[in-house]
């Protein structure tokens, strides 16, 4: 409940598909959420203040090659440009304020 109560005063959130990324849309709290080796299509995040952004290619490519990244997830989000984030996470304030 106090995870909550802190995500639902939150200006803006940006998470991976996590537990964490869904209970601050659930909270209210204007939340962006990342996508490269997870379905955006079944885990995005829910309601009036959520949005997601993508890596280029698909889940389905990512988890394919997901192997072949020597241990390093991170690797599998890679194709996801930080001003694609930028300009999602300016357009879901921009929406919400």
């Amino acid at each position: 409940m106090t995870l909550a109560a802190c995500l639902a005063g939150c200006r803006l959130v940006i998470a991976n598909d996590s537990g964490l990324m869904h209970l601050a849309a659930a909270a209210g709290a204007p939340t962006l959420g990342l996508f490269g080796p997870s379905r955006e299509r079944h885990y995005a995040p829910r309601g009036l203040t959520a949005a997601w952004v993508r890596t280029d290619q698909t889940a389905e490519a990512l988890l394919a090659r997901s192997g072949l990244v020597d241990d390093a997830p991170g690797a599998l989000m890679s194709g996801l440009p930080v001003t694609r984030v930028v300009d999602a996470a300016e357009t879901l304030l921009a929406r919400t304020e």
